[in-house]
């Protein structure tokens, strides 16, 4: 026995062995993938580029990448694409469970394999000389430059214009009438002229802080985030409504939208800092922990709103015709479009079909960014713009938890009993006095005959013989008892039943409760695989990509690694994760944004930005007029915590700002060769040369000017929700 034992016991040891040993290359992977793949992948041209033939040639990959990375599985193309069974192609036998088990082990191992092998490192498609860019580079705040006419400089904004000026042998233009001023701050800060009274009023204060003063108290207005607000909403592509191209007389009004206005009305009211306001906007909903709440607290609603942000792309996924996969990507897709363009000032959308062929965004790139939205915008989970069918989920949620709907709808249910209680009251009362009405009216019939007229007017008239039509006709409009003749009948004791019934019935509908609903986005379903699509077209997935950030505004490769930023259990983290990327100080993504969110303030109020190309900071777009200012600007911005009345002021009180913009001709305004020059000495300002800005309402004629201020005083009111019409459906 001991004999035997001794002897299995090598036998059992080498067996255990074998089946413990990961699998290897040449004996488990090769002879699966020489069953299902070298039809396609191992003839002399292999589809794709892609030849699986040998081990070497396998992590080569083809035309879509890599397609195996060792200790990987989630970044594997070829797992993926086995694993949902899209390949081999429609009308191929697909791979058992057991072959993809072992695939998905070998790559876990590390892909073991007898040959030799070195995994390709992938090209670098972005240089150092691509981070040097002007708009990628990090913020590195310059010196004010000293000037000789120090007499025009009344901000540091002035030194550098009057030192650009002062090289071509120009100075700053003289300061604008009070009049022209005051108007000036009104119409681009508030978006309407001054009324006569606030004229009056500016122009007999003769302090010597006068306009600092009036500039503060414009920026204090709630005026102002009405009027600025809209620049911002301008960016983010916001409307209250929806239309349709092919119907358009349909305008759908969506629920809560307004509230994302409304919010960007108090941010901007309440000076609240750009860096939260931007991480609000783009991942509010993970920044509170609102799915376990049982009351939500106002934070959590303002978080929650401020996710409408991510909810202005053009959404068609609003009924059963539109809930189709390519409808899911163009959604995503414009959604990049506000986030890239809007808060990078970056044009993406030829990364989405292939490498950007002039800025180093790679396609790659573009849906490692992209990967961070899917967890909201989950193609394998979506959520439709709003409820068409009961079996739908929406994608907007009520602005209470749900403990509390459930409190409201029981507190409203007794209510609602209460109300039925006393309007059966008030029917009884005006029942009886109905049926006293009736039973007059048929006393005048003669008695032969009442009760076959009673008979023919009870029966339905589809049913009626001839003898019941002809009475019905006889006698219907005589029997029919109208309201007034009910009311009229009503016995004192009746009326005053039915007055203290509808006095509580009003009483009632007071201490109803309701809710509304948020136009939020949120993290839906489990986080689907990212990949890259071919051509920009979701059938024709390729190599799958992480979570990360673009290569052109990080440093170093492990930075492109996005690592998500999880506050609590139920989201993925990962726009937390964008959001703090975007707005960290000393790198080169939040240098960018700074230097974007800077030139639109400047754009806001000279009409055109130190950067003409507001929206694209990239290789193809306008180089800034004056690099130093921007630059200046952008550090003063983060010095200033990202607030942006601080600088609003800066610029308002400037002289550049407070130059006029009539040319005139003069040795202080003139070049050594005795010319004026065509062009201003940066974007938008009004020194020599620049061209006056047409205010919205300066052309309008005197008549309508007036009918401004009247409409101004109605409009200066806090905001609330948009007015529905009656040809406006709510959805």
């Amino acid at each position: 026995m001991r004999f035997w034992l001794a002897t299995l016991v090598p036998v059992f040891s080498a067996i255990t062995a074998h089946a413990a040993a990961p699998p290897q290359f040449e004996r488990d992977v090769l002879p699966i993938l020489a069953r299902h793949c070298h039809g396609c992948h191992g003839a002399k041209k292999p589809k794709r580029g892609l030849d699986l033939r040998s081990i070497t040639s396998l992590v080569e990959g083809g035309l879509s990448g890599l397609v195996a990375v060792p200790g990987k599985p989630e970044q594997s193309y070829l797992l993926h694409m086995v694993r949902r069974e899209a390949m081999p192609p429609r009308g191929r036998k697909k791979l058992s469970k057991q072959e993809i088990e072992t695939i998905q082990s070998w790559i876990v191992a590390g892909m073991p394999a007898n040959t030799p092998y070195t995994i390709p490192r992938p090209p670098d498609l972005v240089s150092d000389d691509d981070r040097d860019h002007w708009a990628f580079r990090k913020l590195a705040r310059p010196r004010v430059p000293a000037v000789k006419m120090t007499d025009v400089v009344i901000t540091p904004i002035d030194a550098f214009i009057e030192s650009r000026l002062e090289k071509a042998g120009l100075s700053l233009a003289e300061t604008a009438d009070r009049h022209t001023l005051h108007r000036r701050l009104m119409l681009d800060l508030l978006g309407r002229p001054p009324t006569p009274a606030e004229q009056d009023q500016f122009l007999s204060d003769t302090r010597p802080d006068a306009w600092e003063s009036r500039v503060d108290a414009v920026l204090s207005s709630p005026e102002f985030g009405q009027r600025f607000g809209r620049h911002w909403l301008d960016v983010a592509g916001y409307a209250d409504t929806v239309g349709f191209d092919h119907v358009p007389t349909q305008v759908i009004l969506t629920d809560g939208k307004w509230r994302y206005r409304d919010y960007v009305i108090d941010a901007l009211n309440s000076d609240h800092p750009f860096d939260r306001f931007l991480r609000e906007q783009l991942a509010g909903d993970e920044m509170v922990n609102w799915r376990e709440a049982k009351q939500y607290t106002p934070e959590m609603v303002r978080h929650l709103v401020a996710t409408g942000f991510l909810r202005t792309a053009r959404d068609q996924t609003h009924e059963g015709v539109g809930v189709i996969t390519p409808n899911y990507y163009e959604v995503l897709f414009e959604t990049m479009d506000v986030v890239a363009g809007g808060l990078m000032g970056l044009s993406v959308k030829c990364a989405r079909c292939h490498d950007h062929k002039f800025d180093a965004i790679p396609q790659r790139d573009y849906y490692r960014l992209m990967a961070s939205l899917v967890t909201s915008y989950n193609p394998t989970d979506w959520r439709p713009v709003f409820r068409f069918a009961n079996t739908v989920n929406e994608r907007s949620l009520l602005d209470v938890s749900e403990t509390t709907r459930k409190r409201i709808d029981a507190e409203n249910a007794k209510i609602n009993a209460e109300i039925a209680a006393r309007n059966n009251r008030i029917q009884s009362a005006r029942q009886a006095a109905r049926t006293r009405v009736l039973e007059k009216k048929r006393a005048t019939v003669p008695k032969e005959i009442r009760a076959d007229v009673v008979a023919a007017i009870s029966t339905d008239g589809k049913k009626r013989n001839d003898v019941q039509k002809f009475l019905a006709e006889r006698f219907e409009k005589l029997l029919a008892v109208s309201d007034q003749d009910t009311n009229a009948a009503l016995s004192d004791a009746e009326q005053a039943t039915i007055f203290t019934a509808q006095q509580e019935i009003g009483g009632l509908e007071l201490q109803r409760k309701s809710y509304g609903r948020i136009q939020a986005l949120f993290d839906v379903g489990k986080p689907p695989t990212t990949f890259i699509l071919t051509r920009g077209d979701h059938r024709f997935p390729a190599a799958p990509v992480q979570p990360g950030y673009l290569s052109v505004l990080s440093d170093t490769p492990r930075d492109v690694v996005m690592q998500p930023a999880r506050v609590n259990k139920t989201s993925s983290g990962r726009r937390l994760a964008l959001a703090r990327w975007l707005t960290r100080r000393g790198t080169r993504a939040g240098s960018l944004v700074t230097r974007v969110l800077v030139n639109r303030f400047w754009q806001a109020i000279f009409g055109r930005g130190l950067v003409e190309s507001s929206g694209d900071f990239g290789i193809q777009g306008t180089p800034p007029s004056h690099p130093l200012l921007l630059d200046w600007l952008a550090g003063e911005f983060q010095h200033h915590g990202w607030r942006a009345k601080p600088l609003l002021k800066l610029i308002l009180v400037s002289q550049t700002y407070r130059q006029t913009s009539r040319p005139a001709p003069s040795p202080r305004w003139r070049s050594p060769t005795g010319s004026i020059p065509t062009t201003g000495c940066c974007g938008g300002c009004r020194c020599v040369g620049s061209n006056p800005r047409r205010s919205e309402t300066a052309c309008w004629p005197s008549p309508i000017s007036s009918i401004v201020h009247s409409v101004a005083r109605l409009s200066r009111r806090l905001p609330t929700a948009t007015v529905r019409s009656r040809s406006t459906p709510a959805v």
